[in-house]
């Protein structure tokens, strides 16, 4: 979307409100999901404990350097443990594997415990300054997962009526 322009030459009065922004600048959902689908690092989490996370680095040219990793494992309320990475510098393409160790960590079974990662300037840039976050990832660690019913046994049957359809 862009903006209204009376002036023929720039948009002959045309006026769209499709993009990331809304008219009076306002962010869109999209707009969080541009910015997570373009961040510049990926992040995967092993299944096993200690937890381990990999950090790949999908930049061309630039290394992590300008980044901190940090992690926290949190039921959404309290924080039970965080701290950074040791990832060291990524080069442009490369991954590098860190641990985190949650063995002195206690919660309930039944809770949802969720590990936050972010990748985080780590000094004052000129398009934003300290600790602006270039990256987010959050995995469940324990507590519930989705439960994926079983489908229907025996055949199905759909019924359309002039107001509906009945299955």
């Amino acid at each position: 979307g862009g903006d209204f322009e009376k002036d023929p030459d720039f948009g002959q009065g045309d006026f769209c409100i499709n993009g990331l922004l809304s008219p009076d600048r306002e962010p869109k959902a999209s707009i969080y999901e541009m910015k997570y689908l373009g961040q510049p690092f990926e992040f995967s989490v092993g299944e096993s404990q200690p937890l381990t996370v990999t950090v790949t680095n999908r930049q061309y040219f630039t290394d992590s350097g300008i980044y901190d990793f940090c992690w926290e494992i949190t039921d959404g309320v309290r924080t039970y443990a965080s701290g950074l990475l040791d990832t060291g510098k990524i080069p442009a393409g490369g991954s590098r594997t860190a641990v985190i160790s949650t063995k002195r960590l206690k919660w309930s079974g039944d809770m949802e415990i969720f590990l936050n990662l972010r990748a985080v300037l780590n000094k004052d840039m000129v398009y934003a300054g300290k600790g602006h976050e270039a990256a987010h990832f959050q995995q469940l660690i324990a507590g519930s997962r989705p439960h994926v019913a079983a489908g229907p046994k025996g055949k199905v049957s759909i019924q359309e009526t002039d107001s509906a359809y009945e299955v």
